[in-house]
């Protein structure tokens, strides 16, 4: 007889738990066995209970931070117990899925989302299309958010932060140790963000052959209208392995930085900047949600510059 698939919900709206239940009550491979009211009683139900899945919703009596907390406890305390977060809010999707969430689901899920997610996490070896659900959702996400800033001061900040996490969902397969708002060796000036080149797919090796490229400046701008800020990167690629600089702001360049960030590979030794717009950054997120290597828009960037 094939082991049923025990599962704890715990969410503090009654409701919630109710619609849960009867979905999974109609199934002969998962059993509920049991319930969280509050997040002091989770913890407890997992030793109690030992299910092999939690679905777990991330915010508590009003609180975003509870659920998170929650998750990153239950994945530090067992690691093999899956955890399925479950938020109306995509912001904290995202962020429990860079927590170790096993699976992520909004709340206007369906039936047969919910039951393919439980089996997807239970599965072995994990299934695939499982995971690329997941990783299309995430990506969707952030280009939720992307789109809800506008240019300017006021979304600086955010915007700044959200690059902060996109990079890395983007980039992690190429690119390791990102690093973000250090202050530059001068004291004085900051950039945005560093990684390291430890790629071995053949655009990253040629980046490290040719341009001698072994880290990553980053620089973030929320401005409608890219001036002068390309020669602001240059200042900062002055390190031996940093010859490559990536720069995203909110809209296409202007011819005048365009023209800046060609004269840089006249240089000696020459400095790739790249310039990367929106219209770019949901390319990306397009392809990494799809399974494709969001690095083509990097080369496709980085061929336009030098022809």
């Amino acid at each position: 007889m094939t082991k049923l698939i025990a599962v704890l919900l715990a969410d503090d709206t009654l409701l919630a738990r109710e619609g849960w239940r009867r979905i999974l009550e109609t199934t002969d491979d998962i059993q509920v066995v049991g319930e969280a009211l509050v997040p002091e009683e989770v913890r407890f139900r997992v030793q109690q209970l030992h299910p092999d899945v939690v679905l777990l919703d991330l915010k508590w009596n009003g609180s975003q931070k509870a659920g998170l907390a929650l998750l990153s406890q239950l994945k530090r305390t067992d690691p093999q117990l899956a955890v399925i977060a479950v938020s109306a809010y995509e912001d904290l999707l995202a962020q429990a899925g860079r927590a170790g969430a096993d699976g992520v689901l909004p709340k206007t899920f369906t039936r047969d989302q919910l039951l393919s997610v439980i089996r997807g996490v239970c599965s072995e070896p994990p299934d695939t299309e499982f995971r690329g659900a997941r990783l299309q959702l995430e990506a969707q996400g952030y280009a939720a958010r992307l789109l809800l800033l506008r240019p300017g001061r006021t979304d600086a900040h955010r915007y700044e932060e959200l690059m902060a996490e996109i990079l890395p969902f983007l980039l992690r397969d190429h690119l390791s140790d990102f690093e973000f708002q250090r202050s530059a060796r001068e004291g004085a000036e900051r950039w945005d963000g560093v990684a390291y080149n430890s790629s071995t797919d053949a655009f990253w090796t040629d980046m490290r052959h040719k341009h001698g490229v072994g880290q990553i400046l980053f620089e973030f701008k929320n401005v409608a209208r890219l001036g002068p800020q390309v020669l602001q990167l240059l200042g900062y690629l002055t390190h031996p392995l940093r010859h490559f600089g990536l720069v995203i702001t909110r809209n296409k360049p202007t011819a005048q930085a365009t023209g800046k960030a060609r004269r840089c590979l006249d240089l000696s030794p020459p400095k790739v900047i790249l310039i990367l717009s929106d219209d770019d950054v949901l390319e990306m997120l397009r392809q990494k949600g799809n399974g494709e290597d969001a690095t083509d828009c990097l080369k496709r960037a980085y061929f336009d510059l030098i022809t």
